[in-house]
Parts: C-alpha cells; sequence; structure tokens
C-alpha cells in the first residue's frame, strides 16, 4: 500500500499517532495507494484524544 500526504504537517501527524503513540492506522477499502489529508489526521487524533483511555486524565 502506498501512502500519499497532502503536506509535511499531515505526514508528521501520521508518525506522531502511529510511532509515538503506538496507535494502529490501517485504512480499509483501498488496493494501491491511499490519500491522507491534514485535515484527516487532525480528525483522527481529536477521536485518539477523546476515546483512547491511555491519554485521558
Amino acid at each position: 500500500m502506498r501512502y500519499i500526504f497532502e503536506n509535511e504537517n499531515a505526514l508528521e501527524l501520521y508518525y506522531h499517532i502511529t510511532k509515538e503513540m503506538n496507535v494502529k492506522l490501517v485504512p480499509h477499502g483501498f488496493e494501491d495507494e491511499v490519500y491522507i489529508s491534514e485535515e484527516f489526521m487532525n480528525e483522527c487524533m481529536k477521536d485518539i484524544i477523546t476515546k483512547d483511555k491511555r491519554f485521558k486524565k
């Protein structure tokens, strides 16, 4: 699978979420490549922070 990032911010958010926060992000329904926007990654980050027990205080 080939990932195409909208910009560097989208790539940095993806890296932060998958590597530093150790959250698995696996896009389904795509065959060869997936386009990942900065807006989508920001929404993912918001969802992770509000729903994942590890990040709640």
